[in-house]
């Protein structure tokens, strides 16, 4: 984490910091610029700090303090949040800056107070789903919402109780960026707004696949000549989900217990890159991971990012927003300029310049030219409680994958 994210996601640690001759770097000027770009780890090393020390400290304070800080947060918020979101961790900087912005010039140009939680990708989003599962009345429901995958917002109950009724009705004009042509994304039933998507590729470390074969599908993929060489993000976050759930609308059960067989690893995106970065040879042949991560370490020797002939499984990221006044939580004029603002231009942007290809017709997403999409379509979802179905299967590839690892 940043130093800015630490401060931001647990505001009391700030005198821990001042505690430790760290002050002028969680205040003013530095605090605003400097911090949102180092590590914490990179921090403490460069001020000639033991790093362990400094975090054990830091991680007591929290382990001490986190069931208050969080229960306190909960009764503080909750009832006021006009707007929630899981952003992913690339972007979530910049997204908290542009919704302070939003809350900012709300404030000061029409006296509109608009309270939200636009939470990181990291944290998850099961906050959303205890906050809002046994909510039955769409006035206490934030007025708008941004989704990642096939989450709470996807929930079989939730779409009865919110989307079928038409709660949540987005109104945008038909025009998506080139990049997605043919792929049907725009929801339609005008009720998900699609902003952005999570690809998911394959990358290729040439020194460890030997003579297997390069997988250039992902049916070749499940072939069992790769069977311990393949490495796929730990089930913590949400894409995996993306991928099981698109593979099994295509190959079904078997296809999502084949992937299992091959899988040699399961790590974190994070992790991966500092393994390849380090040169460790503990890496298998062929990690399927989200573009953003591909792009990192695409400039490594011996590293290769292979586009699916079926396309990058995609997950969406997209917005909710309210269209009936009588349901506001907040004032009309805000839940317009908040609406607006996620499915427009400079969030798109930002979106995009972080590799999450964004759907807006006036950004550019830099695509390589081989770079195709596999969506699993409106269809699939509608006739499926994806949520539910979801968890059956990452419970399924986690059983198979344990299993083998058992031997």
């Amino acid at each position: 984490m940043t130093v800015r994210s630490v401060i931001e996601k647990y505001p009391d640690t700030k005198g821990l910091f001042v505690a430790a001759g760290m002050g002028d770097l969680v205040e003013g000027d530095r605090y605003r610029n400097i911090t949102t770009f180092l590590s914490l780890q990179s921090v403490l090393k460069a001020l000639g700090k033991d790093p362990h020390t400094f975090i054990k400290t830091l991680t007591d304070h929290l382990a001490s303090t986190e069931n208050s800080y969080d229960a306190a947060l909960r009764h503080r918020d909750q009832g006021n949040w006009d707007a929630v979101g899981v952003i992913p961790m690339a972007v979530h900087l910049k997204m908290l800056e542009v919704f302070e912005d939003l809350r900012r010039e709300l404030k000061q140009e029409h006296g509109l107070e608009f309270g939200g939680r636009m939470a990181s990708a990291q944290e998850g989003g099961a906050w959303i789903t205890e906050a809002y599962r046994d909510v039955t009345d769409p006035g206490l429901l934030p007025d708008v919402c941004l989704g990642r995958g096939y989450d709470f917002f996807f929930d079989r109950i939730f779409q009865e109780r919110f989307i079928e009724t038409g709660v949540y009705n987005v109104v945008r004009d038909g025009e998506v960026n080139p990049d997605f042509n043919g792929l049907d994304l725009p929801d339609p039933g005008s009720n998900y707004n699609v902003l952005a998507v999570i690809p998911a590729v394959i990358i290729v470390r040439e020194k460890a696949r030997g003579t297997l074969p390069i997988p250039r599908s992902w049916e070749r993929l499940l072939d069992k000549r790769y069977r311990n060489s393949v490495c796929m993000p730990d089930c913590n976050i949400d894409l995996p989900r993306a991928v099981l759930l698109t593979l099994y609308s295509r190959f079904g059960e078997e296809g999502v217990q084949s992937l299992a067989h091959n899988i040699a690893q399961l790590m974190h995106p994070s992790q991966f890159v500092r393994k390849l970065r380090a040169a460790q040879n503990d890496v298998p042949a062929f990690t399927v991971m989200p573009y953003f991560f591909a792009q990192v370490v695409s400039s490594i020797p011996g590293i290769r990012v292979v586009w699916p002939d079926e396309g990058a499984i995609i997950e969406p990221l997209y917005t909710l927003a309210k269209s009936d006044r009588g349901q506001f939580k907040s004032d009309p004029r805000a839940v317009k300029a908040a609406a607006d603002l996620f499915m427009g231009q400079k969030v798109a942007s930002l979106f995009a310049k972080a590799h999450f290809p964004a759907l807006h017709p006036r950004v550019d997403n830099g695509l390589p030219a081989q770079a195709s999409f596999w969506w699993i379509g409106w269809d699939f979802l509608q006739s499926h409680d994806v949520t539910a179905l979801g968890a059956r299967l990452e419970q399924m590839f986690q059983k198979h994958v344990a299993a083998k690892a058992a031997g």
